[in-house]
């Protein structure tokens, strides 16, 4: 069965914004296509279900954005997830499937101390992406 946006915010209501309300803001940003665009990014990754999804949550994910103070909305959480498990996938997903509503430079920018605190590097992120 695929994941669907019901699922999803399940999902994170339940493993995050409960538990942490400090720490994501409920939704996927300004533009209705947000939830679309999750859906297919999630997809094409190839996470089929939430069992997936909860398998590439590092461990030290809430310890991370606790000690960083980085506060994400659903979708950026999402987006983070994905970097986080594997960026090399995420970036070539981004430019094979041309994914729409990608984060603005500035966004990435601003959690390179994040990334740096699972040693990824945002600047790879930044020259590997399609403009």
């Amino acid at each position: 069965m695929e994941i669907n946006i019901s699922d999803l915010n399940t999902f994170l209501n339940n493993r995050f914004l409960k538990p942490y309300p400090d720490l994501i803001y409920e939704g996927y940003g300004d533009y209705e296509s947000n939830e679309i665009d999750i859906l297919y990014e999630i997809e094409n990754y190839g996470i089929k279900n939430i069992s997936d999804l909860e398998k590439i949550i590092p461990n030290r994910y809430i310890e991370a954005v606790t000690k960083l103070e980085v506060k994400l909305n659903y979708l950026g959480t999402l987006r983070v997830l994905l970097i986080l498990n594997d960026s090399e996938k995420y970036i070539k997903n981004y430019n094979d499937f041309n994914y729409r509503n990608f984060w603005e430079i500035g966004n990435i920018q601003s959690l390179e101390p994040f990334f740096d605190y699972f040693n990824i590097s945002t600047e790879e992120i930044i020259t590997k992406t399609k403009d």
